[in-house]
């Protein structure tokens, strides 16, 4: 069983995913929330995409501005900008909220060309060896369902997804 994330791609014999650096940022506490209904979860499906949420002691986390992958220095180098263009967007959003930046990251996801994962046998790896290959945001949820689709290979039965999350797909 191959379920290793980034490093899956030495096993393969071409990559199936592209990394790319994703950049985040927590504001200070916020005094009111005044023009965030119901202080919403928000997924722009824009690119560059955003996702700004609340937290439970009143920050605002806001991330995105994401740049593909070149090194993990490159990518922390460019946190104080990234940084900087959060908040910015963030303040353009909710021009009437008051926020100061608190903190600010940056990591690495993967991503393959339809979304979806990478879940069984590759057809040119030995046939014992089995991919559970969940990149980006839905990995948890795609790890149950490999789970399912792998026990069903392994006892040599059909799964109903087995084709859907195929290397030959």
């Amino acid at each position: 069983m191959v379920a290793t994330g980034y490093e899956a791609g030495q096993f393969l014999p071409k990559s199936v995913a592209k990394l790319h650096s994703t950049y985040a940022i927590v504001t200070e506490p916020v005094r009111s929330f005044d023009g965030w209904k119901d202080r919403c979860l928000i997924w722009e499906s824009a690119r560059p995409y955003i996702y700004a949420r609340t937290t439970p002691d009143n920050r605002i986390m806001i991330g995105g501005a994401d740049d593909p992958f070149r090194d993990p220095a490159h990518r922390d180098a460019r946190v104080p900008k990234k940084a900087l263009r959060l908040l910015a967007r963030a303040r353009r959003l909710f021009p009437r909220i008051e926020m100061e930046l608190a903190y600010a990251w940056a990591g690495t996801f993967a991503e393959t060309p339809d979304g979806l994962p990478f879940i069984g046998e590759h057809p040119q790896c030995e046939r014992r060896i089995h991919f559970a290959l969940a990149y980006g945001a839905n990995g948890i949820p795609f790890g149950s369902v490999a789970g399912e689709v792998l026990t069903s290979s392994i006892l040599g039965r059909y799964h109903r997804y087995k084709h859907t999350f195929g290397f030959d797909r």
